[in-house]
C-alpha cells in the first residue's frame, strides 16, 4: 500500500508539474532562417501560388478563401491539414518583403511573420511564430514541444526552398516586342 501511495504521489506531482509549465510559459516563440538561390519576387510568387502549396506544406488537404481578396490584408482562408482545421487571416502584407499571418484552430492560435531579404539575387527568409495554446493542457503541451515546432518550421522552409529552386513556372514573362519587320508583315496581311 505504501508503494502505491508513493507511485500515485509521484504521478500527481508529474501531472501538476506538467500543467504548471503551461501556466508559466503560456506561449512559445520559435523561428528559423533559410537562404534561397532565387530573387525575392520569385520566392514570393511561388509561396503565394496556391497550386504549389501542397508541394511545400506537408499534409495540406485544402485551402479555401472564406472572405476578402486573396493575397490582401483581411483575407481569411480555411485550411484543412491532415489532422487539424484552421482559419488563416492575412494581418499585414508587403509584397516580396513581409507577411504576417494569424492562425486560429481549436487548440491554439499562432501569429507568424515572414521577412524576405534579397541580396545578389538570393533571398533570405526569416520566420518567427508565436503559438499560444487555448487551454492549460495545450499550453503545457506546446511548452514541451518547442524544439519540435522549430524543427517543423525549418522543414516547411526547406521544402519551400526546394520548390522555389526547382520552379519552372514563369511568373514574370517578358512582354512581346514587335519588330518593324513583324509590323510590316502584319500590315501587308491585312
Amino acid at each position: 500500500m505504501k508503494i502505491l501511495k508513493i507511485i500515485l504521489t509521484a504521478l500527481a506531482l508529474l501531472i501538476v508539474g506538467f500543467l504548471l509549465m503551461g501556466v508559466f510559459k503560456s506561449s512559445v516563440t520559435y523561428g528559423n532562417e533559410i537562404k534561397i538561390n532565387k530573387p525575392a519576387k520569385e520566392v514570393w510568387a511561388v509561396m503565394m501560388d496556391e497550386s504549389k502549396s501542397s508541394l511545400w506544406l506537408e499534409g495540406i488537404k485544402s485551402q479555401e478563401l472564406i472572405s476578402g481578396t486573396a493575397g490582401e490584408v483581411g483575407a481569411v482562408s480555411k485550411m484543412v491539414m491532415e489532422d487539424i482545421e484552421m482559419m488563416e487571416t492575412i494581418a499585414a502584407i508587403t509584397k516580396n518583403e513581409h507577411i504576417n499571418l494569424k492562425f486560429d484552430a481549436d487548440m491554439m492560435t499562432q501569429d507568424m511573420n515572414m521577412w524576405f531579404t534579397e541580396k545578389d539575387g538570393k533571398t533570405t527568409i526569416k520566420s518567427e511564430t508565436v503559438a499560444v495554446g487555448k487551454n492549460i493542457l495545450w499550453k503545457s503541451i506546446f511548452a514541451m514541444m518547442n524544439s519540435g515546432m522549430v524543427e517543423e518550421d525549418l522543414k516547411v522552409l526547406t521544402n519551400l526552398k526546394k520548390v522555389v529552386e526547382e520552379n519552372t513556372t514563369d511568373y514574370f514573362p517578358a512582354p512581346m516586342v514587335e519588330t518593324m519587320e513583324d509590323a510590316a508583315i502584319d500590315a501587308n496581311q491585312q
